[in-house]
């Protein structure tokens, strides 16, 4: 369970196994395991085509739309807007990709994009990958990405940070 609360997002069956290095028959006996000690919990796991989501249950929905409401009439933060940038400058990005360049874990930010219309995802090769929608870039009133100021330059930047990053991970410099 503590897989899929930290990685906020569906997670394949397949992928959940080689994390733990145990087989997907172990990762579905678990999962019963946990539905059955929880059934009081908050929380639920949701199955569909191999892939596993750690949810809240339907009766939290109200609470969560109030709370979701709330989050779309405050202004973006600092994070949110950093966040934003990168995925705008990258044009796409994975939520791993994305947590390296940035040093901390994104998926509170990316949901609250999400929910805002900002960012939108999409499955490639089994992983997802986050983009700047349709309606931002229109009410950027841009084109096109390459249209932002110093699109060149920053995507340099960012290039130039992930190289740090994962030179610094291959090195053992974390």
């Amino acid at each position: 369970m503590a897989i899929l609360f930290y990685h906020g997002e569906d997670i394949s069956l397949n992928n959940l196994a080689k994390t733990l290095e145990v087989d997907k028959k172990q990762i579905k006996e678990a999962i019963e395991k946990i539905r059955e000690k929880n059934q009081e919990s908050v929380f639920l796991i949701v199955e569909n085509n191999d892939r596993v989501l750690l949810s809240l249950k339907a009766k939290f929905a109200p609470l969560i739309e109030k709370i979701k409401s709330k989050e779309e009439m405050t202004p973006l933060s600092t994070t949110a807007l950093e966040t934003l940038s990168v995925i705008l400058y990258k044009k796409e990005i994975t939520k791993y990709h994305l947590d390296e360049i940035r040093g901390v874990n994104s998926s509170h930010i990316l949901r609250n994009l999400m929910v805002r219309g900002l960012v939108d995802r999409k499955i490639k090769d089994g992983n997802y990958f986050y983009f700047p929608t349709m309606d931002l870039i229109s009410y950027l009133g841009v084109e096109k990405l390459e249209d932002l100021p110093a699109f060149e330059k920053v995507q340099e930047k960012i290039k130039a940070i992930e190289e740090d990053v994962f030179n610094k991970k291959e090195n053992g410099e974390e």
